[in-house]
């Protein structure tokens, strides 16, 4: 399946592979279902919010967290490209120039 090119920053490109819909799906699904139970005073569509909302989170954790290595890799001048899917990938260029010394 091709990637899904959502943004960039800082020149990093960001790329999302389809099957994360399904992960956001399922997670909101898991969180959504789980408050309803828990709490059933809760309208539903509440529930269904807080599970949607839980499940963007857990997907921006994980991109910040790939953002670190991504500043990381620029510092030292490599290239970077971030991809999520169930987890995220920070893919590093090759070290086009080595300061050997």
């Amino acid at each position: 399946m091709n990637n899904i090119r959502v943004g960039s920053l800082f020149g990093i490109p960001f790329y999302v592979n389809p099957s994360w819909f399904l992960v956001l799906g399922l997670v909101t699904l898991s969180y959504g279902s789980g408050l309803a139970a828990q709490f059933p005073t809760l309208p539903p569509g509440m529930a269904w919010g807080l599970g949607l909302l839980t499940a963007l989170l857990l997907f921006s954790s994980v991109l910040a967290h790939e953002l670190g290595h991504s500043f990381v890799a620029l510092r030292q001048g490599i290239g970077v490209i971030v991809k999520a899917a169930a987890g995220g990938h920070c893919w590093v260029k090759p070290i086009v120039k080595a300061d050997i010394g």
